[in-house]
């Protein structure tokens, strides 16, 4: 395009040509500064590596599933290759992210260059042949990276499907029901002592071959020790009376609670530690836990969720449960939770430890229903309970639906479908649990927050004043803190949720699909983890702007020269500048490119000139008065009808706190056009009139004379400086009653100047009294032409008056 505009205007078109050959000559014989964005020789080499040994990847996983239709694969050997698929997906769409800019550069590298022609130079065609080869190379290894991002998530796709289809048929899988265990179980009643004699002998004989008089004596040191120590520090740090804080402040309440929890189990817990700990020494880790150990670590967790139930639903004295409601409600939901947990810890032992290997099959499906059964009554018995509490979460047809499950999982339980019943209820289990602590945590958090707005405790009230926040103002960038928390707990939920039900796998690679590539909502591309940064680096830089608003900047400015006014114009503009900052970076941390930027910008010039030409107004405005000061921050100013001090300039308008204390907000258009008297804009001095009138006849000078003492005898009137006037009496006029004296003086401070006029007032009245100098009132005569006939006669002037 640019040689056919050229050739059209001659003789123009041969000289742009000349001029364009030159240019890249000579660019070429500086050392080939033309900048042309190729790879590098190592950079290709190591791509083409990469491709070869993922084509090898590819064609491997391919084979392996091929095989796994005929002759089964297990879960883990799945689950690892999802991984590496994943992986060569992620390598695979990095590769195309990169070559497709390379080849975009490319293809403007060769537009710059224009299409051939005879009178280019050796070197130019020399550039363009090199460009046009690595266009073909990059083009190449665009079409693999592509082939691959294709592949891989066909794999990922195949891959879960038969994710999918090994978890229904684990599911779906088929044991002897609960009357057949039954039944064989009658056969042979004596199994039962058998199995209970040889496992006990079996741990007899182990822990005898490993404990020694040495190491059972110091154990039983050891518990001798850290029982009575433990007592003792119940004693000692148990609280005797709840703080007065704990019935205001939730967080300080939680905290009393699980001092006393922790505290009412701290001789157990040492107990069960050191025989955890000993045994882990005593007894060998491998290859399988031995039981006893096993056990005793099961007991430390045991005790530990105990605490935890406790903490919740019923601290020991004096402190009170977290959440309200009637406390004798609460120690019976605490007992059922308990009696839950002491269930949950058979079901360990029995299940999951070494204990399992010991039980025959019919054993083992006989304690498992039983265990069920008892655990299942407890889990309805508990849901049934909670519709007593007002905050329950689970409404009536909630709670029915979820006791409805659980019969439906002790069904599964007894007809034989025992995979799909432990699936069911530990999912149900597990997102009942984590849905508590969501909540639980949520609070936690809010009530800190709230805490921290207001100042509850000291350490906030010390945060507070740290960050300069005033009285009844919130900590600035809190909000962004508090969203971040309340993403971050959800979003653990939702993983934990598909953790519990098994959807972690699928679930997690899409999940991370989303939060890493985005999704598109419309024409815009929405990806969540740039949102997330973008909101914490928003959060941080606005709250790192405050602190050097409040702590770093004034202490800076004032070792300048700066007076009040500008120091405190520098602040704002900082300020403005901070947020102005964290804006753009947290738009670009999110994706907004500069030229959605100008599209926005462009959407708010039409704004601007529809609507909101008042705002851009008094913004300019603002600034204005910022940079220029013409009214600084406490000036005593009087604009129209108002009259105060200047109290806050912000970017839109002025507060303004009058006489009466009530704040009047004036848009920074008006301060700007219309007429504004500021008492105070260069010094802080003003001058005060003293109108006063006397009696005829008095001593004109003497009037004079009491004046002046009266003003220089006051502390706050100037006298002896060389810049104001010294303070005088003018005598202004004849009045009807008196003639008119004037005491004009100034004084230091233009605010105490309604204070001082009293003081002068009430010191002229005294001096005056003392030295016999008469202070008039009008007086008036009337004359009645006509009085009315029969009406008694006005009474005779007095004399005397």
């Amino acid at each position: 395009m640019f040689l056919t505009m050229t050739d059209i205007y001659m003789p123009y078109g041969r000289l742009f040509r000349a001029a364009r050959s030159g240019f890249l000559a000579l660019f070429v014989a500086l050392g080939g500064l033309y900048p042309v964005p190729a790879p590098a020789a190592s950079a290709q080499q190591a791509l083409n590596e990469w491709i070869n040994s993922t084509a090898t990847q590819i064609k491997e996983i391919e084979r392996e599933l091929r095989r796994a239709t005929t002759r089964g694969i297990d879960q883990d050997r799945l689950s690892a290759l999802l991984k590496q698929t994943n992986q060569i997906k992620s390598r695979a769409q990095s590769c195309v992210d990169t070559q497709q800019e390379q080849a975009d550069s490319l293809s403007q590298d060769l537009e710059t260059l224009g299409q051939p022609a005879k009178e280019q130079s050796a070197e130019v065609r020399r550039i363009r042949q090199r460009l046009l080869a690595q266009q073909q190379t990059v083009a190449g290894n665009l079409a693999s990276c592509k082939l691959f991002l294709v592949g891989a998530q066909d794999l990922i796709n195949q891959i879960t499907q038969q994710q999918q289809a090994l978890v229904t048929q684990q599911l779906l899988t088929r044991t002897p029901n609960l009357i057949h265990a039954m039944q064989e179980g009658l056969k042979t009643p004596g199994s039962w002592f058998e199995t209970a004699h040889s496992f006990l002998d079996a741990q007899y004989k182990l822990l005898a071959g490993h404990l020694t008089t040495v190491s059972l004596t110091i154990l039983g040191f050891l518990l001798l020790v850290f029982i009575p120590l433990g007592l003792v520090l119940r004693h000692m740090l148990q609280p005797k009376a709840p703080p007065v804080l704990a019935q205001e402040d939730r967080t300080v309440a939680f905290t009393v609670a699980l001092r006393c929890s922790l505290l009412r189990r701290l001789p157990a817990m040492f107990a069960a530690v050191i025989i955890a700990v000993g045994l882990s020494v005593i007894l060998p880790l491998r290859p399988t836990l031995p039981f006893p150990t096993d056990a005793a670590y099961a007991a430390v967790v045991y005790l530990f969720a105990l605490t935890i139930v406790d903490l919740l639903l019923a601290p020991p004295p004096p402190a009170t449960p977290y959440f309200p409601g009637p406390d004798k409600l609460w120690r019976r939901f605490s007992r059922r939770l308990k009696i839950f947990v002491t269930l949950c810890l058979i079901l360990y032992l029995l299940f999951s430890t070494t204990l399992k290997d010991s039980l025959t099959d019919n054993q083992y499906f006989l304690l498992r229903a039983g265990i069920g059964t008892l655990l299942i009554a407890n889990l309805i018995s508990t849901t049934w309970l909670v519709r007593h509490f007002p905050w329950a979460i689970l409404g009536r047809g909630a709670r029915v639906i979820l006791i409805g499950a659980f019969l439906l999982t002790l069904g599964a339980e007894y007809a034989g479908f025992r995979n799909l019943s432990a699936y069911v209820l530990g999912g149900l289990l597990g997102t009942l649990t984590a849905l508590m602590l969501a909540i639980l945590v949520t609070r936690l958090f809010t009530d800190l927050y709230d805490g921290m707005d207001e100042g509850r405790l000291l350490w906030q009230q010390r945060l507070r004043v740290w960050l300069g926040v005033h009285m009844q103002q919130n900590i600035p960038g809190l909000i962004w803190l508090r969203a971040a928390t309340f993403i971050a707990i959800w979003v653990l939920f939702a993983l934990w949720f598909m953790f519990v039900w098994n959807l972690s796998d699928p679930g997690f690679s899409l999940i991370s699909t989303y939060l890493k590539q985005g999704f598109t909502v419309g024409t815009l591309q929405v990806v969540p983890v740039q949102l997330l940064w973008a909101v914490i680096a928003f959060a941080i830089i606005s709250a790192a702007t405050r602190l050097i608003k409040s702590r770093l900047l004034p202490e800076w400015l004032h070792r300048t020269r700066l007076d009040r006014g500008a120091r405190e114009a520098v602040t704002t503009i900082t300020g403005y500048i901070g947020i102005a900052l964290a804006a753009l970076i947290a738009l670009s941390l999110a994706g907004f490119g500069l030229g959605k930027l100008a599209l926005i910008a462009g959407a708010l010039s039409v704004g601007i000139g529809f609507g909101l030409q008042n705002i851009v107004n008094n913004f300019v405005s603002g600034l204005i008065l910022l940079f220029e000061r013409p009214i600084r921050t406490g000036d005593w100013i009087v604009t129209g009808e108002t009259e105060g001090h200047v109290k806050r300039i912000s970017i839109r308008s002025t507060q303004i706190q009058t006489f009466d204390r009530a704040d009047v907000i004036v848009p920074n258009s008006e301060l700007i056009s219309a007429k504004v008297t500021n008492w105070m804009l260069y010094d802080r001095q003003g001058r005060v009139r003293v109108p006063v009138g006397v009696a005829y006849g008095s001593d004109t000078q003497k009037v004079k004379e009491v004046l002046l003492e009266v003003a220089h005898n006051h502390p706050d009137v100037i006298k002896g400086s060389p810049l104001v006037p010294e303070p005088r009496v003018l005598f202004l006029n004849f009045g009807d009653s008196s003639l008119n004296f004037e005491l004009r003086c100034f004084v230091r401070e233009i605010d105490d100047r309604l204070s001082v006029l009293s003081d002068l007032n009430f010191a002229v009245d005294a001096a005056f009294r003392r030295e016999g100098i008469e202070i008039p009132f009008p007086q008036r005569d009337i004359h009645v032409r006509n009085w009315p006939p029969g009406s008694p006669p006005p009474p005779a002037p007095d004399d005397a008056g």
